[in-house]
């Protein structure tokens, strides 16, 4: 229920102002909640959908930092992975079960292995994007739109893909045109031999769209409404 203002100047940085203390920082301010399940709402952050809705609702930590060098202002949300993956939007709230567990696996993964490895924008010190340069994150707003993801989500709890006994990168993308492409195909590097081309029967006839490595979303939800 508290009330925080935090307002940022490149000169003189953060001020904030909590429970009616004023406080002054220089490169970053972190708001903790005693409880990260808990849900913080970012008020004048505008992050509207076609609905209308506005998806300014995360669950977890929110900190504002500021990158000297790049004259950039981040706003970073940190919380538990399971929350995260359920605020995940990359896929149709309607379509089943099944290729929502595989989307969550594909999510939890893709974030796993980045993390591990440090951040794939650690030099702007932070793991992920939210948008589509990574995975599509809208926080609480999406949680609550999509039960059945969550309950995916819970289904597969902790589980991600390996090999060779190592947490990989599991890329996705929209619909494929018949096969899935290998790394090596599109990228010309065979370091990542888990990335194999391989049919993809519910894409026959369609258009690529996307990379095409990994997993072809349109190709689950066939597999999915298929029974598998």
């Amino acid at each position: 229920g508290a009330s925080v203002s935090i307002n940022f100047d490149p000169t003189s940085r953060f001020s904030v102002i909590a429970n009616g203390v004023s406080y002054s920082f220089t490169n970053g301010v972190r708001i903790v909640p005693a409880d990260l399940n808990s849900i913080l709402v970012f008020e004048n952050w505008q992050n509207i959908i076609a609905s209308g809705e506005n998806d300014n609702r995360q669950h977890g930590i929110l900190e504002f930092r500021y990158l000297e060098d790049r004259k950039r202002l981040w706003a970073i949300n940190e919380l538990p992975l399971e929350l995260y993956v359920k605020g995940i939007a990359e896929i149709p709230a309607s379509w089943p079960l099944e290729v929502q567990k595989a989307q969550a696996v594909a999510a939890r993964t893709y974030a796993a292995y980045y993390f591990l490895a440090g951040g794939k924008h650690a030099s702007q010190e932070h793991i992920l994007n939210a948008g589509e340069g990574d995975q599509v994150y809208h926080g609480v707003g999406a949680e609550l739109r999509r039960p059945v993801l969550s309950q995916a989500v819970e289904a597969t709890r902790g589980v991600v893909v390996t090999y060779s006994g190592g947490v990989v990168s599991t890329p996705y993308y929209g619909q494929s045109d018949g096969r899935t492409k290998s790394w090596a195909e599109v990228y010309g590097s065979t370091n990542r031999p888990w990335l194999q081309s391989v049919e993809a029967p519910y894409d026959v006839g369609r258009n690529l769209r996307g990379h095409g490595i990994g997993m072809s979303q349109m190709d689950a939800f066939g597999m999915a409404k298929a029974g598998a």
